[in-house]
Formats: C-alpha cells, structure tokens, sequence
C-alpha cells in the first residue's frame, strides 16, 4: 500500500465504522420499536413474536442469495441501494403511523419488507472492507465492527425506551429512518476504485451453480453417511446368509 493512499484508507475506515454503527443502531432499534409497538399500540403479544420472526426469517432464508450478490456485484451499490429501500420504507410506515393506524398485517407487511432488504446489508458489510483495506486492516476493522455491533445491541434498546418516552411512535420511527439515511450518506462518501466486470450477470449464475453443487453435494455426502451403515449390515447379512457354519 502506498504512503499517499494510507490518509485516504484511513478516511474510508472511518466512514465505513461511523456508517455500519448508525446501521446497526437502526436496524436493533426498529426490532425493539415493532415489539414495543405491538405490546403498546395493538395489545398483542402474539404479534409481537411474529413480527420479530419475520423481520429475522428473511435474513435466514436469504443469507446464501445475499452472499453470493455481494461476491458478484458491487458491495458499495448493494449497501447503497438496501439502505435506500430500508429508509424507504421507514419513511413510509412512519408516513402510515401518522396519518392511519396501523393494523396488524399492515406493521406484518413492513416488517417483511425490512427483512429482506436488511438481509442483503451484513454479507455486503463484512465483504465491502476488502474493497478498501489489506489483509491486516481487514482484521483489524473486523474487529472493530464486532465490538460496534455488541455496543449497538446494548444501545438500540435504552435509546428507544428514552425516546419514546419523551416524545412518540412517530418521532420515534423518524429517527431510525435518518438513521439509515445516515449510514447511506457515509457509505457515499467513501471513495474506492471499483472493478467492473465484463459479463457479472454470467459470473453470478456460475456461483448460484457451484453453491448449488456444494450444496448437493453436502447432501449426497450425508445420505452416503446415512445409508452406509445399512449397506453394511446388508452385505453382512448377506455373507452371514450365504456362509455355512461347519456345525
């Protein structure tokens, strides 16, 4: 790495940090708000756990989709373009909050939505350090952002009690949704040199297949580890039938 790239490095670290602390802040905060809102608002346990399960299903189910997106395409765009929809649909549902009410399968609904535009954010975070940092600098901000995200879900919970407290739902989802407008105008900020590649759509699917293969392929080895004890005890069997014992 070269000295005069070492200031701007630094700069883009520090973007990055400032960037991916506001983001793990609102998302920690919307997941504590929909429980508290669902409690408060709809007097609904039940609805409570459901939407703290939808929020977090999608980030399950599309864990893999989203990992190979940000091993494709730009991990700067797909950061950008999430947080966007996230502060989207923050302004909406505190848009919806305000003028209606919010029903059930209304906050549901947003709450789907949430999750699977935040899934694709962590698989493209933790990548997007590489864009910018060597290998040492890589663990290093690694480090740093494990730390951001323990201190965040410590601090999304006191910050929502406090600001709900003294103010209201619609306040209170005002300043998660700038929050993540936050996060988006640090991450513009950051300056890399991107590399484009001639046929990314083909490199795409060539990942979808080889992770369908590894996949597949996990699958055959654990069926053979299933079915080989049978096999086993099969050809016994089978020699213990066909073998005459000289009594």
């Amino acid at each position: 790495m070269n000295n005069n790239s070492i200031p701007k490095v630094k700069i883009n670290g520090f973007f990055f940090l400032i960037a991916s602390f506001l983001g793990l802040i609102a998302h920690g905060a919307f997941s504590y708000s929909v429980i508290i809102y669902c409690q408060d608002v709809l007097h609904s346990t039940t609805c409570s756990s459901i939407a703290f399960a939808v929020i977090y299903l999608p980030v399950i189910a599309l864990s893999l989709l989203a990992g190979v997106f940000s091993d494709t395409f730009s991990r700067k765009k797909i950061l950008l373009l999430s947080h966007l929809g996230l502060s989207i649909v923050l302004g909406t549902m505190t848009f919806v909050i305000a003028a209606f009410s919010l029903s059930i399968f209304i906050l549901l609904g947003f709450c789907i939505l949430y999750g699977i535009l935040v899934s694709f954010v962590p698989p493209a975070r933790y990548s997007f350090v590489s864009d910018f940092f060597d290998a040492q600098g890589v663990e290093k901000v690694t480090i740093f952002l494990s730390v951001l995200v323990i201190l965040a879900f410590a601090l999304a919970p006191v910050l929502v009690g406090i600001i709900k407290q003294h103010t209201g739902w619609v306040p209170l989802f005002s300043c998660i949704m700038f929050s993540w407008i936050g996060a988006l105008l640090f991450f513009m900020f950051i300056k890399i040199n991107e590399k484009h590649g001639l046929s990314q759509s083909e490199n795409f699917l060539k990942k979808l297949v080889e992770v369908n293969i590894l996949q597949n392929n996990h699958l055959q080895t654990g069926c053979e580890m299933s079915i080989s004890p049978i096999r086993i005890l099969a050809d016994f069997d089978k020699n213990a039938t066909s073998y005459h014992h000289p009594w």
